[in-house]
């Protein structure tokens, strides 16, 4: 099974306290009280690609691909307001010669951060791209590499 996509909100609030937030779950986030606008980063992690099962018990298959990353800063939020989110599911790896599934998108609001989700090892195993993703800063997922029954 790939890996879950993840969320993490890095900030100073007013007080100046550094805070780290990692959600995992969930559909909203309740923005705190004390919530800096000025200073603040959201980073989206999408879920990776599951595997894909291989030919004969001898010939592996192709791994899913890594989720890209995206990044942006400086995030103006409502203090006391609500922004959705979507945690990505990593993918569902295959037995046999199925292709597995892919991982799905992180989003952090639909139009704030969105990091690709990694594609399945049956589909080629490419990471997430930076095209599908949104953020001032995008990375790419990693891809598997070869192709079914070279491992």
């Amino acid at each position: 099974m790939g890996i879950p996509g993840t969320i993490l909100i890095c900030g100073m609030k007013a007080s100046s306290t550094p805070t780290v937030i990692e959600l995992t779950s969930g559909t909203s986030w309740s923005v705190p009280t004390n919530w800096n606008s000025t200073n603040n980063k959201v980073e989206c992690y999408g879920a990776g690609g599951g595997g894909a099962g291989g030919s004969f018990a001898s010939i592996p298959g192709r791994g899913g691909g890594g989720g890209a990353y995206a990044r942006k800063n400086n995030v103006t939020l409502t203090p006391g307001g609500s922004v959705s989110i979507s945690i990505g599911s990593g993918g569902a790896g295959a037995a046999n010669t199925a292709g597995g599934s892919s991982g799905g998108n992180t989003a952090f609001s639909s139009t704030i951060c969105k990091a690709e989700g990694g594609r399945s090892g049956g589909s080629g195993g490419a990471g997430g791209t930076t095209a599908g993703s949104t953020g001032d800063i995008e990375y790419a997922g990693g891809s598997s590499t070869g192709t079914i029954g070279e491992g």
